[in-house]
């Protein structure tokens, strides 16, 4: 049996609740000239490692699994932008934690009783 295609060349589907790299390389002041019109090329991801003091295998990573929305967070700051003005709602929706149904437990007794304490 053989892996997916996807698995076998080391690249991944970005989870839904994690955001893109590629708004963040967008955003960034990279010298373009240097880039040679390709947006995400080795001249982008290597002015990107330096600006935002990570490795070109981190950022490659990245580009492939998505980042959580407090790396996501973290990396915004250090291009000196805020999160939101690169994800917009996306990076909003991100931050909410998933709502676990509510409890079918009706007993009384179960819930906290901070008066008798």
């Amino acid at each position: 049996m053989t892996a997916p295609p996807a698995r076998r060349q080391g690249l991944t589907q970005p989870d839904p609740e994690r955001l893109p790299l590629q708004p963040l390389l967008d955003a960034l002041p990279l010298d373009r000239h240097l880039a040679r019109a390709d947006v995400a090329g080795p001249g982008v991801i290597s002015q990107a490692a330096v600006i935002l003091d990570l490795s070109t295998r981190t950022l490659h990573r990245l580009r492939h699994t998505g980042l959580d929305p407090w790396k996501a967070d973290r990396l915004a700051v250090a291009a000196g932008t805020h999160p939101y003005l690169v994800w917009g709602d996306a990076w909003i929706t991100a931050l909410q934690p998933r709502r676990q149904p509510p409890s079918r437990d009706p007993d009384p007794r179960h819930t906290r009783r901070s008066r008798t304490l």
